[in-house]
């Protein structure tokens, strides 16, 4: 899916490749009966296709239905009832068996989906293969970012795993070069389902309410879900032209990066993983302290508001409280005795300057990595401008807070 900004954008007059979108649109209306009122899908110039409104709405007005014989579900007859098969597989393999056997459903919804070339645009994993995390710049990208594609990748080559284990004719043909593309529909494109009465949710296409695109958490339309389907409700009054946004979750800006190949500037949700600036000042007695009342690792500070989570403050106060002290703030959130914030703050500011350098050179690598592309390599170069971006963003929310907490000299 392409960038998701939360502002209006001007609308570009219609190319000629937009009326397979319209087309669809009309399709979607009249043969797989969807509910469509108020809204269109429109290329929004920069940032690909989206979805805008066709005429004023009003708050609260129900723009897109998609109920359950609209959606494309995981086929089950294409897998054992105790087959250990992710739902994000059942419904990827269910899309490459319908594109094998050039199922009417599934040849017009791809007609208006991402295609590989644009995956390889926008994620930076996407073509790498099995050899990813061998490429010489693997290492320098931001630890958070790094850790989200390497647990990505692993849970691909394990969905592929479990497939072929089924042992069938379909099964036995998938490649991994192949099978991605799949894959990362599914992951991009699907919806979390779960009927009443099914033991276990499932994941869903749903044809047109994909054109939605991404913001920020109680920003955005209502996508009202229940065993009728998905209802796509507008939060406010709009004029015509004005894009419709829901939120995907409250997703960090890495996470998005990952997962959809993009990020939101200035996102309420994002967050700065500190688990690199933090760990390392961390004695091995004190890690063992933090595992043990479950406060290892996942500290954040959210740019938004330049605060710290409370893990971030726990494990920090690890370094300067005694036992009770530390035990009296993890219990209560307050300082027994002096207010410690302001110095663990300051602490958290020195770790960050300390760690500068280094982050200083695995962003300088990452942009030799760009420059030295191949004059060819257009969709490798704009991954690596996305990987930048996530790293000018890191290093600004990080600049920002120590300019706020200055260490004591």
């Amino acid at each position: 899916m392409p960038s998701r900004a939360v502002k209006r954008q001007k609308i570009e007059p219609e190319p000629v490749f937009l009326l397979k979108h319209n087309a669809f649109a009309d399709w979607a209306k009249d043969e797989q009966d969807i509910y469509i009122k108020g809204v269109k899908p429109a290329y929004l110039k920069g940032r690909g296709m989206g979805l805008v409104t066709s005429r004023k709405v009003r708050k609260s007005d129900e723009l897109i239905t998609v109920r359950p014989h609209s959606m494309i579900q995981p086929d089950p007859e294409l897998f054992e009832s105790s087959a250990k098969i992710s739902p994000q597989a059942k419904l990827a393999f269910t899309l490459m068996s319908m594109d094998l056997a050039e199922d009417h459903l599934y040849r017009y919804c791809s007609s208006v989906w991402p295609d590989r070339k644009d995956f390889e645009g926008s994620l930076f994993w996407y073509d790498v293969g099995e050899d990813s995390k061998n490429e010489p710049w693997w290492e320098k990208l931001p630890p958070v970012v790094k850790a989200a594609a390497s647990r990505l990748l692993d849970d691909f080559h394990r969905d592929i795993e479990a497939l072929k284990d089924m042992k069938t004719a379909l099964s036995d043909s998938i490649k991994p070069a192949t099978f991605i593309y799949y894959w990362t529909i599914a992951n991009t494109r699907s919806f979390a389902w779960k009927p009443k009465g099914q033991k276990k949710g499932t994941m869903v296409m749903c044809p047109f309410l994909d054109y939605m695109n991404h913001c920020p958490s109680e920003t955005g339309c209502t996508v009202k879900v229940n065993d009728s389907g998905f209802t796509l409700i507008a939060n406010r009054d709009y004029n015509v032209d004005e894009e419709i946004l829901a939120t995907y979750g409250a997703h960090s800006n890495d996470k998005l990066l990952v997962h959809y190949g993009f990020t939101v500037p200035a996102s309420s949700d994002d967050s700065i993983s500190l688990d690199a600036i933090i760990m390392p000042h961390l004695t091995q007695s004190q890690k063992q302290d933090l595992e043990a009342v479950g406060y290892l690792g996942n500290y954040n500070l959210t740019p938004d508001t330049n605060e710290l989570c409370f893990r971030t403050q726990v494990a920090l106060r690890a370094r300067c409280l005694t036992s009770n002290e530390w035990e009296f703030f993890m219990n209560s959130g307050d300082d027994i005795a002096t207010d410690q914030d302001a110095d663990v703050r300051r602490d958290l500011a020195v770790f960050i300057q300390q760690a500068a350098t280094t982050r200083a050179t695995n962003e300088k690598a990452l942009q030799e990595a760009k420059n030295n592309l191949p004059d060819s390599a257009d969709a490798k170069r704009a991954c690596f401008e996305l990987i930048l971006q996530r790293c000018d963003q890191i290093e600004s929310a990080l600049t920002k807070f120590c300019e706020v907490n200055p260490p004591l000299q």
